[in-house]
């Protein structure tokens, strides 16, 4: 935190910019100081693969919804990148994977930003020259979008969670389903994702039939349910894998 309140010190000064090179390692206190005072809410939870994980978890039905910021940092590359994240599924906290599913959705916060999917690369992130000064306005400026646009990203998808009714029907639909069902879901071996959305599952296929015959949803979002099917059952078999570790049989499970 001194650090960071060095440099508003400096910015509300008439000194010159300090342009010594950052130092190996000093990203991390500045990227922490700044959560702290930026999304008190949400808890650094690790670093992975060059990315700073910061999490905020709230109450859904019976699950815990991870909601995530993943700040992005490479001295040599000259450049921040951030995306936000929301995952029912806690086998994805850490997937990099960009998905723009009903469940886990998972979005570059440039593109939240900018309100679009597809962005040059120039405007894909948030470049600096390795300098103290500039890296620390870079990663203000990364906290700034998280706060207006990454945050109001969050809310909305925890509240289509809360309020659409498809999404309703799927929860209803896995919550009911017993021990046989979820064996043969998980005996079910496919190599790629594309595959599962054929996969020839008698549960899946009635899923995905209970999902598409809720009346009232727009035509792009009626594409999506095929891979809410998916994302649903794969929600069911990584809370089951979590039940059979702590010794909870199914059909003891909370409703």
């Amino acid at each position: 935190m001194k650090l960071l309140n060095k440099f508003k010190q400096k910015e509300s000064s008439s000194s010159l910019p300090d342009t010594r090179a950052l130092k190996r390692g000093e990203i991390r206190g500045i990227l922490l100081d700044l959560a702290k005072t930026t999304i008190p809410d949400f808890e650094f939870l690790d670093y992975r693969q060059g990315f700073y994980t910061f999490r905020r978890q709230r109450t859904f039905r019976k699950y815990k919804v991870n909601e995530l910021f993943h700040v992005g940092f490479s001295l040599k590359g000259g450049v921040f990148s951030c995306s936000v994240a929301s995952r029912l599924n806690p086998e994805l906290v850490f997937n990099n994977g960009y998905n723009v599913g009903l469940i886990n959705p998972h979005a570059d916060l440039v593109s939240v930003k900018m309100g679009t999917g597809i962005i040059p690369y120039e405007e894909a992130y948030y470049f600096h020259d390795g300098s103290l000064e500039v890296c620390m306005r870079c990663a203000s400026e990364v906290f700034s979008d998280i706060k207006d646009y990454g945050i109001r990203f969050l809310d909305k998808q925890f509240r289509s969670l809360n309020e659409n009714k498809t999404i309703r029907v799927g929860f209803d639909f896995i919550e009911e389903l017993n021990s046989k069902a979820l064996n043969e879901l998980a005996s079910i071996v496919v190599s790629e994702k594309v595959n599962r959305l054929e996969m020839e599952n008698s549960t899946y296929m009635r899923l995905k039939k209970t999902l598409q015959a809720v009346p009232g949803e727009s035509r792009e979002f009626r594409k999506r349910l095929p891979n809410t099917a998916v994302e649903l059952i794969d929600l069911a078999l990584a809370m089951n894998k979590i039940h059979i570790a702590k010794g909870i049989s199914n059909t003891s499970r909370p409703r």
